[in-house]
């Protein structure tokens, strides 16, 4: 048996659903390189060399993209990547997403939140609450009202407090 080891995974999204992997090609530090497409977005890159790659994402339809990644064999990432398309979308989704509980603290992982219209597809990057409040967070889930984030958050956020999509 032939073991593979998955070394990165880049997630695609354009204004937070999932972007057309097929319609993307990939360089791999300036050489042409074809990852494994998974249906949600999702491009595999596995049995690459230890280092910092560059990764260079270009397509018909959404503007080129390059990002740095640092393989490490013992510990596989998954990096969300947010593509902008080429024409201007009109049909963006506008989705409210605010904090449903009094109060989510420095360091917790999940949080009742409300929203209104249909989600994004999951995973996604937002950025919660604004000013001195702001922080990035990944949104990996939504059950029943409930947010798993990737990783704890580091800032205490309190009730009403926005998620907005991540552009950038």
């Amino acid at each position: 048996m032939i073991y593979r080891a998955v070394n990165f995974v880049l997630v695609l999204r354009c204004f937070g659903r999932a972007a057309d992997g097929k319609a993307v090609s990939v360089k791999l530090d300036g050489v042409n390189f074809r990852p494994e497409y998974r249906d949600g977005g999702y491009l595999v890159f596995v049995d690459i060399l230890e280092g910092t790659h560059e990764v260079e994402l270009r397509g018909a339809v959404y503007q080129s993209r390059t990002i740095s990644v640092s393989v490490d064999k013992r510990k596989p990432v998954k990096i969300i990547v947010n593509l902008t398309p080429l024409k201007q979308i009109n049909s963006v989704p506008q989705i409210t997403i605010k904090l449903a509980q009094d109060t989510v603290k420095k360091g917790e992982s999940e949080a009742k939140l409300y929203y209104t219209g249909k989600m994004y597809d999951l995973p996604c990057e937002f950025i919660a609450d604004k000013d001195e409040s702001a922080e990035k967070c990944v949104i990996c889930d939504i059950s029943d009202g409930i947010a798993q984030f990737e990783s704890p958050l580091t800032k205490t956020h309190r009730r009403g407090a926005v998620f907005a999509l991540c552009t950038d």
